[in-house]
């Protein structure tokens, strides 16, 4: 009996069958690498316990010790290093003027600041604006910030905690060690934050 000629859709299908063979291989692969990869890490939140706060994916993550950075200064304020503020506790604010969560947040800061820094309570603010020596003088008039403003030329600090939204702050003890990270707009003035603040710097 003679064998029924192949059909080009046979055919084609024949020709094809190792390539899809491959790409289920391919597929299969990526999902078992996407499996195995860590989950986001949890920050400490304000009342001291574990939380998705969609904490920068970098190596900078609470009860890390913060490298001792150099930030240029601003506005009058000289460049400084981050060991130079070692009274206590320091929130470290990254804020820019275009960032309308940046300045309804900075209100509650200036007053936490205001209220604690006499206690050991400092705050450095990390400005990201392209142009900030002519916009954040008036900022800081607008907000009366009292606070030391720096700006980061170099990108060094930002990508260490891979800042890509603002604003965002860290939390540090005197040694530089990471207490908390806030990624978002947060009231820092609030009895929660005043609370947790008090904490800190009586284990300061």
């Amino acid at each position: 009996m003679t064998t029924p000629p192949t059909t080009p859709r046979k055919g084609l299908v024949k020709a094809l069958l190792p390539v899809i063979v491959i790409v289920l291989v391919v597929v299969g692969a990526l999902y078992v690498i996407k499996a195995q990869m860590p989950q986001k890490a949890a920050s400490t939140g304000a009342s001291g316990q574990g939380q998705e706060a969609g904490a920068p994916q970098s190596g900078a993550q609470v009860g890390a010790t913060l490298p001792d950075f150099e930030l240029n200064g601003i506005a009058g304020t000289k460049s400084a290093k981050l060991s130079e503020f070692h009274g206590g506790v320091t929130l470290v604010n990254f804020w820019a003027t275009w960032c309308e969560a940046c300045m309804e947040e900075m209100p509650s800061i200036v007053q936490l600041r205001d209220a604690y820094k006499d206690k050991g309570f400092e705050v450095v603010g990390v400005n990201l604006d392209e142009n900030g020596e002519a916009v954040v003088p008036k900022a800081i008039k607008q907000l009366k910030i009292q606070f030391p403003i720096f700006q980061d030329h170099e990108n060094k600090i930002a990508e260490y905690f891979d800042v890509h939204a603002i604003p965002l702050s860290v939390v540090l003890n005197k040694d530089r060690k990471i207490l908390y990270i806030e990624n978002g707009e947060r009231n820092w003035n609030d009895q929660e934050s005043r609370n947790q603040l008090e904490k800190w710097l009586a284990g300061s």
